[in-house]
């Protein structure tokens, strides 16, 4: 429906509506046709010519629209909210009390049920009267019930798990330590006597070390070749014993610290090596017997004659006994000697080097035969992959293509090498 305008109140003043926002103009009628914007939308409308010069009647029905322009820049207003008019600067009535039905305000609509809030003010328009407030229905409750069997179940679970509880927390009520219970036939004190034999067994090695190191002192100041062999033991077979005096130039005395002091196996006696200041000079090894301690003639030769370094000087040729270091050949080292000796694959490899370091040394392997009497003494020990010293007799061996091999014929048995074989009433205890 076309919008009824005011009643003019000049006959001089044109009014037409705008094109655009439907708004109502005035201008004189001496400005028909000019073009301006609009003071309410901004867009450029046209004063339209006036056909035949009468004044306009008060009711728009009675105007022809052919004949008067005006009307034909009238459009019905869209279907959407309307900002309202400004107000003319003659007429002071508001707009929307002159055309009620085009800025009554549209009631809200009741929101949809898409989970979503109602719009905001920011996404009305500038000139929309903000809508009233809709009160947004609060979710349905749901209510969750289980089946029967599964409440069951679940009484059941719990029930299982507050038995498990005060089942443990009764075993911890009413358990007895084990620490109260004593073992038949061992004595109630044991930890107590266990840790007073240890601190004896301390006390004794420490007296050990003092009185191996006092021996190697009386052995050093000897001052005759017969006085300096009391203090030795009998060199095992294949040695002799040392010169007198055995080097040449040696530390002062009271200068040795004992590098090891180990309690031979079934006996109360103690094995002390005895070293010199610096590890380049000669070295002791010090036992003790029912007449004191004694020192060993065979390292001492072996120093003295520089016997390791003149047997792995001359490969191919000699025997020799000789005090050592033996352990399991490491893995690479046996792949590369079994890589370039396919001759040694019936043998066992063994690394071998001085008990006795000196400047210069290094490691050596020798072979093992699988059937031999040293082979199953040295598989006694041989999960043992550390160094341990042992004294073994080694002879040189040569293949006719490939070249020498150093062989260990035995282990000689020792206190340093820890074959020596307990005593009987030892060894009869110990097997019943």
């Amino acid at each position: 429906m076309t919008p009824t305008p005011p009643a003019p109140t000049s006959a001089d003043v044109l009014r037409f509506g705008c094109g655009h926002c439907g708004a109502w103009l005035e201008v004189k009628r001496a400005l028909t046709g000019i073009r301006g914007p609009c003071p309410l939308c901004g867009n450029e409308v046209v004063a339209p010519p006036v056909l035949r010069p009468e004044p306009l009647s008060d009711s728009p029905d009675t105007v022809s629209p052919s004949r008067n322009a005006a009307q034909l820049l009238v459009k019905p207003p869209p279907l959407r909210k309307r900002p309202q008019p400004m107000e003319s600067v003659e007429s002071p009535q508001q707009p929307s009390a002159l055309f009620p039905a085009i800025f009554a305000p549209v009631p809200a609509e009741a929101p949809a049920k898409t989970g979503r809030m109602p719009t905001a003010p920011a996404d009305r328009g500038f000139f929309d009267e903000a809508p009233p407030a809709v009160e947004v229905p609060s979710a349905r409750r749901r209510t969750f019930r289980r089946a029967a069997w599964k409440r069951w179940l679940d009484v059941a679970i719990v029930s299982v798990f507050i038995c498990l509880a005060l089942g443990i927390a009764a075993a911890l009520r009413f358990t007895v330590p084990v620490e109260s219970r004593a073992v038949p036939g061992l004595p109630a004190n044991l930890n107590e006597l266990v840790a007073h034999e240890t601190k004896i067994i301390e006390v004794r090695r420490a007296e050990a070390g003092e009185l191996a190191r006092a021996e190697v002192d009386r052995y050093l100041g000897a001052a005759s070749e017969q006085a300096a062999a009391s203090h030795l033991l009998p060199p095992p077979e294949g040695l002799s014993l040392p010169p007198f005096p055995p080097f040449a130039a040696l530390p002062a005395a009271g200068s040795y610290a004992v590098q090891s002091a180990r309690r031979m196996p079934g006996t109360d006696r103690f094995l002390v090596v005895v070293k010199p200041p610096s590890q380049d000079g000669p070295m002791f090894v010090v036992e003790q017997t029912e007449s004191g301690p004694r020192l060993h003639a065979g390292p001492i030769t072996q120093q003295s004659a520089g016997l390791f370094q003149k047997f792995t000087a001359n490969p191919g040729e000699g025997t020799a006994t000789l005090y050592v270091e033996v352990c399991p050949s490491a893995p690479d080292g046996e792949r590369i000697t079994r890589a370039q000796r396919p001759d040694l694959s019936a043998f066992r490899l063994v690394d071998v080097r001085s008990a006795f370091p000196m400047a210069g040394d290094k490691e050596w392997i020798f072979c093992l035969r699988p059937d031999s009497e040293a082979a199953r003494v040295f598989a006694r020990r041989a999960h043992d992959p550390a160094w341990r010293p042992a004294i073994i007799r080694v002879a040189w061996h040569r293949h006719r293509e490939a070249g020498p091999f150093a062989e260990i014929e035995s282990f000689v048995p020792d206190p340093w090498s820890g074959e020596r074989s307990l005593p009987p009433a030892v060894t009869a205890a110990v097997t019943r």
